[in-house]
């Protein structure tokens, strides 16, 4: 694992070490060992969702147990190799937006499939009340949410880079300014935990190259929103969408290039996002 991790560093600083020496220069996040808790939040891909899993669970009721090789669950086991006994809480829903992560409204579990985890209202609310419930005891928290927001602006249109260019600005102000609302809300709820975004990959670049600048773009703008929160991003869009050969990497570490078209993470991608997510919590520190 930690040859892996080393390796994937290795990728991620070369295309970013540049970037984010100067998004982290007037805000350094504080280093926040490992507690009692793991806390992952956001959409499907902290849930760990895969489309062939949800197809061949469909006759059971799609039980949440069924998602078990997503970032959350790899990232907790290389947790728990230095912080033994480390308790994964996995609240994120799929189809969550940033605006309904904060108003309440899962998609997922209104259309009646169970979550890891069930709770009432906004993914944000049960967040904090479990930070409020176990206070102090809870580092890293992870964070992926944003994605679904982007997909819906570039799907209405129909990948025309026009479209989106034009729709560009507005989208990442409106992103902006739920990501700072939410990372306010966590980082006052738990000042002594990591907080580690997501950058997320860009499965679309498989028909659509040039949607790789949309996205690029929108990273940037988010990624000085999360370092202004004493949070860590951690860079999945490198190691897909940049690591050569392309499209071939894209489409070894998502399903988008299978007859199902599926844009979430192989099992091999879902272990990529773990090592980034390892990464940027700067833990690789705690096994030397």
């Amino acid at each position: 694992m930690l040859r892996r991790v080393a390796a994937i560093l290795t990728l991620v600083l070369s295309f970013t070490a540049g970037a984010n020496s100067i998004a982290y220069a007037d805000s350094p996040p504080k280093f926040n060992p490992p507690k009692s808790y793991y806390l992952s939040l956001g959409d499907s891909l902290g849930f760990g969702y895969q489309q062939a899993v949800f197809n061949a669970e469909l006759p059971n009721g799609v039980p949440a147990a069924a998602f078990d090789h997503g970032y959350t669950d790899v990232f907790a086991a290389q947790l728990n190799a230095i912080r033994p006994g480390i308790e994964a809480v996995n609240l994120s829903c799929p189809g969550e937006t940033a605006r309904t992560m904060m108003a309440g409204g899962c998609p997922y579990s209104a259309a009646g499939f169970p979550l890891h985890i069930s709770y009432a209202g906004a993914q944000l609310d049960a967040a904090v009340a479990f930070l409020h419930a176990h206070r102090g005891q809870i580092s890293p928290i992870t964070l992926a949410i944003g994605n679904n927001d982007a997909i819906a602006v570039f799907r209405a249109c129909a990948f025309n880079a026009a479209c989106i260019t034009a729709a560009l600005p507005q989208l990442t102000a409106d992103l902006q300014a739920r990501l700072a609302s939410i990372l306010d809300t966590l980082r006052t709820a738990a000042p002594d935990a990591e907080i580690i975004v997501l950058r997320s990959y860009n499965p679309f670049a498989v028909i659509a190259p040039e949607s790789d600048d949309a996205v690029g773009y929108i990273s940037a703008k988010l990624a000085d929103t999360v370092a202004s929160h004493r949070a860590r991003s951690a860079d999945a869009f490198t190691p897909f969408n940049l690591a050569p050969p392309q499209p071939a990497t894209l489409c070894a570490l998502t399903a988008f290039c299978t007859p199902l078209r599926d844009i979430h993470p192989t099992d091999a991608g879902y272990a990529v996002i773990a090592d980034a997510f390892f990464v940027a919590s700067d833990y690789l520190r705690l096994t030397r």
